[in-house]
């Protein structure tokens, strides 16, 4: 009975374990088309997009940062991604992004910085992600 008793704790304890770890390695970040827009219009300054798409956002719990995947232009080559130490930052349109490698999206650099007032988001295709 003993036995039975220790053998019932033990499955009992993985099976706690299992859910408290899984619990706590899931990806349940979640960003709104809002901050998704304001990260469009941040890149847009810097960078001639005529396309967007947000792949899949992740948090990265060994890391503590939060990585956000893109593609530009709808071209394999401009694919990236944006760590984020805080969602708070996508909240501020005055984070300032780069995006890397550096010599990749030198193709696609602005020669000059436009205002965040003379970007306009209808001109720019966007696929969001939905969660």
């Amino acid at each position: 009975m003993k036995k039975l008793i220790k053998v019932l704790v033990s499955i009992i304890s993985l099976v706690v374990l299992g859910i408290f770890s899984a619990g706590c390695g899931s990806n349940n970040v979640k960003i709104t088309k809002e901050q998704q827009d304001n990260i469009v219009k941040e890149l847009s300054r810097s960078y001639d997009i005529k396309s967007i798409e947000f792949k899949k956002i992740e948090k990265i719990y060994e890391a503590g940062s939060i990585t956000l995947y893109i593609k530009i232009n709808d071209d394999p080559e401009y694919e990236t991604t944006i760590s984020i130490d805080n969602m708070d930052e996508l909240n501020n349109i005055k984070t300032r992004w780069g995006l890397s490698p550096i010599q990749r999206f030198e193709k696609l650099k602005r020669k000059e910085t436009i205002t965040l007032e003379n970007i306009d988001l209808k001109s720019i295709q966007i696929i969001y992600i939905e969660k």
